[in-house]
């Protein structure tokens, strides 16, 4: 089955958005396993 041009682009900001969501997710993870914290602006 072909997939119309705005069912692509849909399915590619979904993909976009799943996958920063994940990758923040992750820096988090690290940063909490490592120890390290993020440091403010001063």
């Amino acid at each position: 089955m072909a997939l119309s041009l705005n069912e692509i682009k849909t399915r590619a900001q979904q993909f976009v958005l799943n996958w920063k969501e994940k990758a923040a997710a992750a820096k988090k993870t690290e940063g909490l396993l490592t120890g390290k914290r993020k440091r403010g602006k001063r």
